[in-house]
């Protein structure tokens, strides 16, 4: 029948294709898959288990020889003495064992000891460290030594640079020792070569990435922070299983990674099936692309070229000839009822609302406190008076870089990374009115750094953290932003007081918030309309912390 329903003329040919396609997932997937992912992972958990339990013994030995060797701060303390002849003694004494133990154990790449009372800080480091490294794990060492915290795990990772070492520490009441391994010296410690189809990855329990055998195209969407008590499936096509295990002596873990593909190398029979169940699926499609274009894609063409016509001209031409199918008798009264509304509608009052829209949200992100800028003006003033000729150079450079990053004509959206230096230009003000008593420490990884987000975001909670945490002493504050499965979470932690507990729960639950949170607020549900999340809360012993979590943009 030429009018009839296009169901009664393509549901024999989509049961077959339907029917193959079910038969190939039945047959593959579920029989021969799940026992080969099985199989890779129970290998994978074995061989991760002997070698991070070889890289657990390495660990331990170094640790326990620097443990054995300070057991108390009484010699340490000599580094400090009054008396020149004794701390002269105690540093040729302590530089002499730091050397002897990166004689003793060949892993070590940097033993150290910094003492907060002793201005010269002892470093040993071994021959294979170049100058440009040991700049960088100098750098991270110092780093770990002003945090003044000290490490849940024996053993942990800290960022050196563009990668990352292993550090131990004994923290004494005036100095910190430790010992640094480059992850390449630790893994030459043990025999890692298993020839077979997979890959390794050593990382810590956030899914940071030490060291990886996954070449650089590999694929995207591998999560590596999955529980390894047995294996789990990710990926951006769940094609990639992860097992492993995990070190007892750090935060890290060494895992197997492997996809489908990998792990059916070897089964040459599956290709039979699918060459017979693709042979079934080409004769049935082959029916259905006759019938497809002959009964959907030629009318669809004229559709196409209709709307298309219309839309430049608002001239209409039938789209129907005899024989056509009902659906397609429908489509045509619906296209001529469409054009009837479209000529009718006004969509001046659809535009007005995204420009309002905007309005506000550029209204939000340019509101400036008249007193930040007088301060700003005072701060010059004063420095200039004084003669301050270097403090005030930075002050108006730091100054005129935030002024820049304000003004801008396009910054309703900006990357992380360009939000990160607009605060870096507002630490670099503040340090001018408070002098050495702020510390400032952010990272974002390379993802979350190309993510873009509303401007002033981050600035305005350091911003509020410099504003209510500043008292007599030392205020840290630490920006933490990180990408995972396309979200990104910003955090930014200060050791202040922290909040009340009643603008705690004013923030969170948004009934009442100072100017600086309440935009930001306001930003947020314009631009992500409910999607993004703002979360205060206090850290017992440390202070504040705000977290954002946004749904992830890049440019």
């Amino acid at each position: 029948m030429k009018n009839g329903s296009l169901r009664r003329r393509f549901i024999p040919q989509m049961l077959l294709i339907m029917l193959a396609l079910v038969a190939y997932m039945i047959v593959y997937h579920a029989n021969i898959t799940s026992v080969l992912r099985e199989r890779a992972s129970n290998e994978g958990s074995l061989l991760c288990g002997i070698y991070i339990h070889e890289i657990d013994d390495v660990l331990n030995d170094i640790r326990r020889w620097l443990t054995v060797q300070f057991e108390s701060d009484e010699g340490v303390a000599q580094l400090s003495s009054a008396d020149e002849v004794e701390r002269v003694s105690a540093q040729k004494r302590y530089a002499q064992l730091l050397s002897d133990g990166t004689a003793l154990y060949p892993s070590i790449d940097m033993a150290f000891i910094i003492s907060s009372e002793y201005p010269t800080a002892i470093f040993e480091v071994s021959d294979r460290i170049e100058y440009d490294r040991y700049d960088e794990l100098k750098d991270a060492v110092e780093s770990v030594a002003q945090f003044g915290k000290s490490f849940e795990t024996d053993w942990t990772v800290v960022p050196a640079g563009n990668s990352c070492a292993f550090l131990t520490s004994l923290k004494f009441d005036t100095a910190l020792i430790g010992i640094c391994i480059e992850p390449e010296t630790l893994l030459s410690s043990v025999p890692f070569n298993v020839e077979n189809n997979y890959n390794f990855v050593l990382a810590k329990h956030s899914g940071y990435v030490v060291t990886t055998s996954l070449p650089d195209d590999y694929g995207e969407g591998i999560d590596l922070t999955g529980e390894l008590d047995g294996y789990y499936v990710t990926g951006e096509d769940n094609n990639v299983i992860v097992s492993g295990a995990i070190s007892e002596v750090g935060p890290f873990r060494l895992m197997m990674v492997a996809k489908d593909s990998e792990i059916q190398a070897d089964i040459a029979w599956t290709r039979w099936t699918l060459m017979f169940l693709i042979a079934l699926c080409v004769v049935s499609v082959g029916g259905m692309l006759y019938s497809l274009r002959r009964s959907i894609l030629l009318p669809l063409d004229r559709l196409t070229r209709a709307i298309s016509r219309f839309g430049l001209t608002r001239e209409r031409e039938n789209i129907l000839v005899n024989g056509e199918a009902r659906e397609f008798v429908e489509i045509n009264s619906a296209f001529n009822h469409m054009a009837d509304q479209i000529e009718h509608l006004k969509i001046e009052n659809y535009e007005q609302v995204i420009r309002k829209q905007q309005m506000e949200l550029r209204f939000y992100q340019t509101q400036i406190k008249p007193h930040f800028i007088l301060n700003c003006l005072t701060t010059i003033n004063n420095l200039a008076l004084q003669g301050k000729n270097e403090q005030l150079y930075k002050f108006i450079a730091d100054f005129s870089g935030f002024a820049r990053c304000m003004f801008r004509n396009d910054f309703t959206l900006i990357t992380v990374a360009e939000e990160l230096r607009q605060t870096d230009y507002f630490i670099g003000m503040q340090l001018v009115r408070y002098p050495e008593r702020i510390f400032y420490l952010a990272d974002a990884d390379n993802e979350a750094k190309a993510a873009t987000i509303p401007a002033m975001l981050i600035q305005t909670l350091v911003e509020n953290s410099v504003k209510h945490g500043m008292g007599e002493g030392q205020l840290s504050v630490f920006v933490k932003c990180s990408m995972s499965q396309g979200v990104l979470t910003v955090q930014v932690e200060d050791s202040g007081p922290g909040f009340s507990a009643a603008s705690l729960d004013a923030i969170n639950t948004g009934a009442e918030a100072g100017f600086g949170i309440r935009n930001l607020r306001s930003t947020l549900e314009l631009y992500y309309a409910g999607r993004a999340s703002f979360k205060a809360e206090n850290i017992p012993g440390s202070g504040a912390k705000v977290t954002l979590t946004l749904p992830g943009r890049e440019e």
